[in-house]
């Protein structure tokens, strides 16, 4: 079997490309099921949540949504299929981390392309209806706004 250097110029390219077109359709996914869940969260301004999307925290590559009301903090990891143990151990432990940022319990959220339940503690609702499951948790003590505006400030 010839190798890429035995072939034709842009034989060898075309193989690149389409391994690029591979790697870049999940990536691309990925990033339509965060604009598409973003746009749900926004919703929940007018009900005096806050809202905060797609920042670093300490070493993660990032947070994809984080979500501060009456009823607590949400950290949301956005896959636009179903959750694996991937998206569960990154869901726990971001939570973890903004916890030990903010001070105050942390739901990790897994929004994804199934029904809503709950997996060792992970949250994990359907697209289309992660604000109403954030809704329908139970209140919590929220954060103390001073607490999370230093906190929004640390991330600028």
């Amino acid at each position: 079997m010839a190798s890429d250097v035995d072939r034709a110029p842009e034989e060898g390219a075309s193989r690149r490309a389409q391994r690029w077109l591979r790697s870049f359709i999940p990536w691309g996914k990925g990033a339509a099921a965060e604009l598409t869940v973003g746009q749900e969260l926004e919703a929940l301004r007018h009900e005096g949540y806050v809202v905060m999307h797609d920042f670093m925290l300490g070493n993660e590559r990032n947070v994809d949504h984080v979500v501060a009301g009456p009823n607590g903090v949400f950290m949301i990891e956005t896959t636009f299929s179903d959750h694996d143990e991937v998206h569960l151990a990154k869901a726990k432990r971001q939570a973890r981390k903004l916890h030990d940022e903010i001070g105050c319990w942390v739901t990790p959220v897994i929004c994804s392309s199934e029904r809503t339940f709950v997996r060792e503690g992970v949250l994990v609702a359907e697209r289309g209806r992660l604000a109403d499951a954030i809704r329908a948790q139970p209140r919590r003590r929220p954060v103390e706004s001073d607490r999370l505006a230093r906190f929004a400030d640390f991330l600028d």
